[in-house]
């Protein structure tokens, strides 16, 4: 698939899956992680360590797509934020930092996380 394929598709898909109404409007108001103006999606992956190269490329791929959609107008008006964390590929620090930022209220949503033993520590979380 080329870049531009893969970016369109992306932003189509995003728009497509919006926001729910109910979650427009009773956040409308609010400068949390959906507000009338962005949307902030987590993902926490390794930014340093053994894999530290791979998480930061994903950032940046995360980080162009998001730019693209933000470009043709976002998602209902709504510029994507992306609020990514270092866990260095450590499944405890995949955990507290999805524990922070869901348990906050930081984020609307969590990219999928990179690693089966990271994964696994927060799939409990995930699940409810």
């Amino acid at each position: 698939m080329q870049r531009r394929t893969f970016i369109q598709a992306a932003g189509s898909a995003v728009a497509t899956l919006g926001v729910p109404a109910w979650a427009s409007q009773a956040l409308a108001a609010s400068e949390g992680p959906l507000s009338a103006r962005h949307i902030t999606i987590g993902s926490t992956l390794a930014l340093t360590g053994m894999l530290g190269g791979a998480g930061r490329d994903g950032v940046l791929g995360t980080n162009a797509a998001f730019a693209a959609v933000n470009k043709a107008g976002g998602i209902h008006g709504r510029e994507l934020r992306l609020l990514a964390m270092d866990d260095a590929y450590v499944p405890k620090r995949t955990l507290e930092n999805a524990t922070k930022v869901i348990g906050g209220n930081e984020i609307f949503a969590l990219l999928p996380v990179f690693g089966t033993a990271n994964s696994y520590v927060i799939l409990p979380m995930t699940e409810r």
